[in-house]
């Protein structure tokens, strides 16, 4: 093998990565297993027993790691139903800060809990093991790494994935060694940082205000920030989403970007000026260059706040830096994977950290594989007409847009599986958005953080800088909206299973010329593009075929499936006809308002949960009221998804949400309707409109369409928000209501659900659509009793979606998650 230390690298990062969260037994039996058959293999294969002996210790070394410490006492207060915490009751903690990152509303620190109070007025105490908490705090001094602070914070268990597709934060967290989150009013400063940390925080804070009133909009401010510091706090959500869509958001990662542009610059100027003196002979200047650019890049690691892709990109640069002191050249992919695997020796919870894994991924799939596709150009490029001056300089500029486009075609297949389990979506625009609009961004990175240090010592000074910087954002920001409103710039998929995952790769790996040599200097022994592409038509063609059956699978069905998403309190439901139609009733929402783009209950939850349902085309969405618990999520739903049709009610709503959607809609060119009483057929299921239409006399909740599905023998309520008053008029309307499931109206309150109106529909399953702790008390007890006195089962999404589905005859109702 050609790279033993890549590959033993390689194996103590995944091995570290499988082990992370394991007990310690078994990382020791797997372990031993690994050794074993280290030394079996080791009679056909010389570097067998390196490798083994990596994987082992990495195995080690993650599941040494432990799991999250907790205090017993904070656990009994934080279900104690007397106290209803919530997160709302807060409790007093001292402790230490071991992380701090600027956050949209306050600064995110982990704090390890060195005293606490476990219930409010309890005399502090240290807990026998100090367990970490992640806290938002909304107003606070600045604050750096191993500062000591006192706080009042509402803690709460971390959220668990309730939905499919969801994210777990509570695994990601215990990952991390993360027991609690909670979030903080302020917080008072006992001791402060030590003075590298606290400088930092100092001059990143003093940044962030200086760009705030500095450049010319808020927006080109947050990215300025962003690209000097690596505080992405102040970039507005639609901005951030612009970027993510147009494949520019890996600008704003504190990663190898920075760090190789602000190395390159550096080193390239104290090469200059040492040759250009008088001791230009006394030492070679490409050794004094790299001793010049080492402290450089770690300031600039510690000014970014140190996250892993930078601390990652920061050792990496360092081999090349060591390697050009002794004159010799460094191996990328050696120094990449060694830098990972360090990493990983430090905290194996970083093998777990999503911007680590782009960044790994991005950089190798890069070295790999971007001078591999280049072959599929020729080489040099055809001449340009015009004069020889003229084509000469722009065939070298196009030279270099192809190979900014294979590199970015390279880095987005490597990194597209994480991106697709992460986001649930992939940008078809990445290319293109890095080939022609990457420039300003490139561009504005030295100069913000140049203007950094100088803003410091003498601000005025730093202005030209500034204005630098932002007009470059501008064109940044420019680049990402055109790119962002491109067709199939947001491309929902699912979350691709991890074999699915290993075959996009092989196929990458194949198509750059494995099992041959990859990497730099790979290219005389490389196969030829024909021959590399035939060798990737296999596993692109077994991808394929899980891709169809996928899509297929919902089409093919012939049940009925009504699964109820838990978005917290509010309410969405999906449902899926037989032969792979699909309706949304309602998409969940924020009772406080609409949430910005990116951040709202529809991106989060209801898009990943119908991508990860086979969903990609809806018949039509219902929003049965106009409040923004219903309505919220339905924006993102519009934005990113083919619609048939939108039903309403006419009515307006609150902050007029039931226009502004018919405004998006219309936007959109989906047809919206009014529905009135009376029953549509589609795909075999009548569903019947059973209420419509708007009353000014009553309540908005009253006005809320009520829809009945009928499969076969077997019938589904979706009552809306109806209160009492609407289920009498429905009780004695003389409809048919028997079903043998409700959505109980109104979130379980005590004013819906009445008696006669339980009795009229006989359910068997009653399912509350309620968010963990809410502080309504939904659902409430007497109507939780009340329906199970007629003999239904009752469910609740804050434990997780609810599942029904029918074949026509039978209803089989379960909740699968978590």
């Amino acid at each position: 093998m050609g790279r033993p230390l890549l590959a033993a690298c390689a194996a103590f990062a995944a091995a570290a990565y499988l082990g992370l969260g394991r007990n310690w037994e078994l990382a020791i039996a797997v372990a031993c297993c690994a050794a074993a058959i280290a030394a079996i293999a080791a009679l056909r294969w010389r570097i067998a027993p390196a490798l083994g002996l990596c994987a082992a210790l990495g195995f080690l070394r993650g599941g040494c790691a432990g799991k999250p410490a907790r205090d017993p006492a904070l656990d009994a207060a934080l279900i104690d139903p007397a106290l209803d915490r919530g997160g709302r009751e807060a409790v007093r903690i001292e402790g230490t800060v071991t992380e701090a990152e600027p956050r949209p509303g306050g600064l995110s620190v982990v704090l390890r809990i060195e005293r606490l109070e476990a219930r409010p007025g309890d005399d502090l105490r240290s807990p026998r093991e100090p367990p970490l908490a992640t806290i938002l705090i909304a107003r606070t001094p600045v604050l750096g790494r191993g500062a000591s602070i006192r706080l009042f914070a509402r803690l709460r268990d971390p959220p668990r994935a309730l939905n499919p597709g969801e994210r777990d934060r509570r695994r990601d967290l215990a990952l991390r060694g993360i027991a609690y989150q909670g979030s903080a009013d302020s917080s008072e400063v006992l001791v402060p940082a030590s003075w590298p940390w606290q400088i930092v925080a100092g001059l990143r804070a003093r940044f962030a205000r200086r760009c705030a009133d500095v450049c010319t909009t808020p927006a080109r401010g947050g990215l300025v920030t962003a690209l000097g510091v690596g505080d992405r706090s102040l970039i507005p959500p639609e901005v951030e989403e612009d970027l993510a869509a147009s494949g520019l958001v890996h600008l704003l990662a504190s990663s190898g970007l920075h760090l190789a542009v602000v190395a390159l610059l550096v080193r390239w100027g104290a090469r200059r000026l040492w040759l250009r003196g008088p001791w230009a002979s006394r030492a070679r200047a490409a050794a004094v260059a790299s001793l010049c650019a080492a402290p450089a890049v770690a300031a600039e690691v510690l000014l970014l706040g140190a996250p892993w892709p930078a601390v990652r990109a920061g050792i990496g640069v360092g081999f090349g830096l060591s390697a050009g002191l002794c004159g010799r050249r460094s191996d990328g992919l050696t120094s990449l994977f060694a830098a990972a695997a360090a990493c990983a020796l430090v905290d194996p919870a970083a093998t777990h950290d999503l911007a680590l894994q782009l960044s790994v991924a991005g950089v190798g799939g890069m070295l790999v594989l971007a001078d591999p596709l280049r072959d599929f150009l020729p080489r040099p490029l055809p001449p340009l007409p015009g004069p020889a001056r003229f084509a000469s300089t722009a065939g070298r500029v196009a030279e270099h847009l192809v190979r900014l486009g294979c590199a970015t075609a390279a880095a987005t297949l490597f990194t597209g599986p994480l991106i697709a389990a992460a986001f649930h979506r992939v940008s078809l625009a990445t290319v293109a958005a890095n080939t022609l609009g990457l420039a300003p961004g490139l561009m504005a990175i030295p100069i913000a953080s140049l203007a950094v240090p100088v803003d410091a010592l003498f601000p005025p000074a730093a202005l030209p800088l500034l204005w630098a910087a932002d007009h470059l954002a501008g064109l940044t920001l420019l680049a990402a909206r055109g790119f962002a409103a491109l067709p199939y710039a947001r491309l929902v998929v699912a979350a691709p299973a991890p074999w699915t995952a290993l075959l996009w790769w092989s196929g990458a790996l194949l198509l750059a010329g494995w099992p041959g040599s990859l990497g730099a200097g790979s290219r005389p022994g490389r196969p030829a593009p024909r021959t590399r592409l035939r060798r990737a038509l296999l596993p692109t063609c077994a991808l394929l075929c899980a891709g169809f059956a996928h899509a297929a699978s919902p089409r093919l069905s012939r049940s009925l499936r009504v699964t109820f998403l838990a978005v917290g309190q509010g309410d969405a439901t999906l449902v899926q006809l037989p032969g792979g139609a699909a309706v949304l009733v309602d998409g969940g929402g924020d009772l406080r308002g609409l949430a910005p783009p990116g951040l709202d209950v529809g991106s989060r939850i209801v898009i990943p949960a119908l991508a990860e349902l086979g969903v990609t085309r809806l018949d039509a969405v219902v929003l049965t009221h106009p409040h923004p618990d219903h309505a919220g999520g339905l924006f993102a739903v519009l934005d990113q998804l083919p619609v048939g049709e939108v039903w309403l009610t006419g009515e307006s709503g609150p902050g007029r949400i039931g226009d502004l959607l018919r405004a998006r809609a219309q936007a959109r060119g989906i047809p919206v309707r009014e529905p009135v009483p009376g029953a549509v057929e589609m795909a075999g299921v009548r569903i019947e409109v059973l209420r419509s239409g708007w009353n000014a006399a009553r309540s908005t909740n009253d006005n809320s369409l009520v829809l009945r599905l009928v499969h076969g023998d077997v019938a589904v309520l979706l009552a809306g928000d109806v209160e009492a008053l609407a289920e009498a008029e429905l009780a004695q309307s003389g409809r048919e209501l028997r079903s043998e499931l409700l959505k109980a109206g109104h979130h379980g309150s005590r004013t819906s659900s009445t008696d006669a109106f339980l009795r009229g529909v006989q359910p068997q399953y009653v399912v509350f659509s309620v968010g963990a702790h809410n502080p309504f008390g939904f659902p409430h007890a007497e109507v939780t009793a009340r329906a199970q006195g007629l003999g239904a089962s009752t469910w609740r999404t804050d434990r997780g979606a609810v599942t029904a589905v029918s074949d026509g005859r039978t209803l089989r109702v379960e909740q699968p998650l978590p």
